[in-house]
């Protein structure tokens, strides 16, 4: 069968990234790692087409990675892989031409590892800066360990994540601190409110105090006289009071309040 240039360039630039020379066998070495989906051509295929459903894989041996479309002419045989590892996706039906795109044609291979490298940080880290609470990043710190680790140094990325990490301790510290002071502010009010509210029932009971000591003071009955102060204010007469006082009823002290309150 008659290879088309995009079917030779792949087969021929992954032979170039691989270490067997034989494409049968060199497929073998490659790992899938990630599929991103771009909302513009930002990258192209192996074959040299270019995508927006972005298939990476890696090869372990080599530690280069490169891109794969989902659409190719060329269809590879199925490969039998242990369905628990990442190699499981199929090649064949990942490789195949881009309808409507123009190929770019022969390129750098190293710089497209490079950036394809670059591409899977980039998109790890972004992952990672959208976490917002410690245990998804724990998570995602021991997914990127079990799952990344043997394929390249995730440094880089373990670094973001112990960052985001004290971000999120120092915010947390922080909200929890305006918490605090909120509550203490709170219990400060509380107290406020819980003295006044004391001082005016202190204030309320001194004055019923004080206006029961009047109002006995009122009914007292003065000296010898057998009558009320409120009763000789109000229904006794001058010649009444003053005869109480030269005959000893009251002081001179209790004549001079009557006549004060008449």
């Amino acid at each position: 069968m008659t290879l088309t240039n995009s079917q030779k360039r792949f087969n021929d630039n992954l032979i170039k990234l691989s270490i067997e020379n034989n494409y049968e066998q060199c497929i073998d070495e490659w790992s899938f790692i990630e599929y991103i989906k771009k909302t513009d051509y930002d990258n192209n295929c192996l074959c040299g087409k270019p995508l927006i459903h972005q298939y990476y894989f890696i090869n372990e041996k080599t530690e280069k990675i490169i891109c794969s479309g989902k659409s190719c002419k060329q269809k590879l045989e199925r490969l039998k892989k242990n369905p628990n590892s990442r190699k499981n996706i199929d090649l064949s039906k990942i490789i195949r031409m881009t309808n409507g795109i123009k190929n770019i044609g022969d390129f750098n291979l190293v710089k497209y590892c490079k950036r394809n490298f670059k591409i899977i940080i980039d998109f790890h880290l972004n992952k990672i800066t959208q976490i917002t609470n410690i245990k998804e990043l724990y998570d995602y710190k021991m997914y990127l360990l079990k799952e990344w680790n043997s394929f390249f140094n995730i440094n880089n990325l373990l670094d973001e994540i112990k960052r985001i990490e004290n971000e999120i301790i120092e915010t947390e510290r922080l909200e929890n601190e305006i918490i605090e002071t909120e509550r203490l502010e709170k219990k400060r009010l509380e107290k406020e409110r819980l003295e006044k509210e004391r001082l005016e029932k202190k204030r309320i009971e001194k004055e019923r105090v004080e206006k029961e000591r009047i109002q006995c003071k009122k009914n007292y009955i003065f000296g010898n006289s057998g009558k009320t102060l409120l009763w000789l204010v109000n229904n006794s007469t001058l010649i009444e009071i003053q005869s109480l006082l030269n005959n000893g009823g009251i002081t001179e002290e209790q004549y001079n309040i009557i006549l004060d309150k008449r």
